[in-house]
């Protein structure tokens, strides 16, 4: 129980799979059904493992270090997609435990004030957010942003590489987003 008196809310996401891929299509999409969102959205999250996921350093450089089959060169790309604005609450279970118990981003875990304590989350989350956005573009990732059926956010296409951010509404203009993001990754690769 929190010291408002209710639950935290907390989620337990579908497990992710690393490099994973599919056979058909079908398999894919049996993956994908069990994704659910559940409010709380925090976008630093995200970007933080897709740029694990990506680094040339650090848990994962053995998967990112390998070389190609064709000795080509290899780009880096992180398409982040999100459905809803930064979304950080007091009394959500994330990351970093419960924030109004555990103050572990605002410092304020002795706190009652549940709207301080979102103030200040949203200051330092966003803030984050801005900052790996530009810690993983210095890395020369291209990180392409999709806001699916939320608001592209100037915060949102400032994160987002040069002419790399788009806006989706629905399945077709997901599918359309999705599209000219993998001609531009496409066109990456001719050489002469």
């Amino acid at each position: 129980e929190s010291s408002s008196g209710s639950s935290p809310q907390d989620s337990c996401p579908y497990q992710s799979k690393l490099l994973a891929e599919y056979s058909t299509l079908s398999s894919f999409q049996a993956y994908t059904t069990n994704l659910a969102p559940d409010g709380g959205t925090y976008h630093d999250i995200g970007l933080l493992w897709g740029a694990r996921l990506s680094s040339e350093e650090g848990i994962f450089s053995s998967n990112v270090l390998q070389a190609p089959t064709n000795s080509q060169y290899v780009g880096r790309h992180i398409v982040f997609m999100t459905d809803g604005q930064l979304d950080p609450g007091n009394n959500y279970y994330n990351a970093y435990g419960i924030e109004r118990h555990d103050g572990r981003i605002t410092g304020l875990s002795n706190s009652t004030d549940g709207n301080a304590i979102e103030a200040a989350q949203l200051t330092r989350y966003t803030t984050r957010y801005k900052e790996l956005c530009k810690a993983i573009k210095a890395k020369g990732i291209r990180l392409w942003v999709v806001a699916f059926n939320t608001t592209l956010t100037t915060d949102m296409s400032t994160c987002a590489s040069p002419n790399s951010s788009f806006t989706a509404n629905n399945s077709a203009g997901l599918n359309t987003a999705f599209q000219s993001i993998a001609e531009q990754i496409a066109d990456l690769r001719l050489t002469d």
